[in-house]
């Protein structure tokens, strides 16, 4: 069984900042409509400018374009987490105690640090 993409899915491009934003494609390359794989509508084939201009503007998508930036900018801080520590999983649990134990903060930090210097 072959995965094909299908070419009528709407995918937002990345402006020069790194962020995800929409734009309104040419319709003439999508004749049978263009259907958006944010959630709100499964399925909704949108047929012309004015169906999808209406549909970018919706809670929804909006709030689908924002997470995608989120998660990009979570891969981007774990990636980093990753080349400055060898263990990037030992780091995000000395961040979790640090929010869950505020007040002992400043002891956890001085004793990781100096095991592992």
């Amino acid at each position: 069984m072959d995965i094909k993409k299908q070419d009528n899915i709407y995918i937002p491009v990345m402006n020069i900042h790194g962020y995800f934003m929409d734009y309104l494609p040419n319709f003439a390359e999508y004749p049978q409509g263009i259907m958006c794989s944010c959630g709100s509508r499964h399925r909704k084939q949108y047929k012309t400018v004015s169906q999808l201009r209406n549909h970018l503007k919706t809670q929804t998508h909006q709030k689908w374009i924002e997470i995608l930036n989120l998660e990009k900018k979570i891969r981007q801080l774990e990636n980093e987490l990753q080349f400055r520590y060898n263990d990037p999983y030992q780091f995000r649990e000395q961040l979790w105690y640090q929010d869950m134990y505020p007040e002992k903060n400043e002891s956890i930090l001085d004793s990781t640090i100096s095991s592992n210097c």
